[in-house]
């Protein structure tokens, strides 16, 4: 949830160049079937010799698109009204910098 939270706000807070490609690019690992995956991420956990161990269960879905994408549209101010969520617009007033608005809310 952590990686996810801060991708999230990365892709919807942060302006950087090729941020467009990249996000569009890991919201294209959505469309790839999890039963596909299987096999390679076994081999993949055998050549690192993580095979029947617990980091072998958490690292390879630490870092999903899909909880990026939940927390990038959580973090996004609706720009058709011109309004953003209520705990930015609070921590803005207050001077808090990103890591505050970031982990406020």
């Amino acid at each position: 949830m952590t990686v996810a939270a801060l991708s999230g706000y990365a892709f919807s807070r942060l302006r950087w160049r090729g941020r467009n490609v990249v996000f569009l690019l890991f919201l294209a690992t959505l469309i790839i079937p999890q039963d596909v995956l299987v096999i390679p991420m076994y081999v993949m956990m055998q050549n690192l010799g993580w095979v029947d161990t617990v980091q072998a269960l958490i690292i390879p879905w630490a870092f999903t698109a899909l909880g990026a994408f939940l927390c990038s549209c959580a973090t996004t101010p609706d720009t058709r009204s011109g309004r953003a969520p209520a705990y930015l617009l609070r921590n803005r007033r207050t001077g808090a910098d990103r890591t505050r608005v970031a982990t406020t809310q």
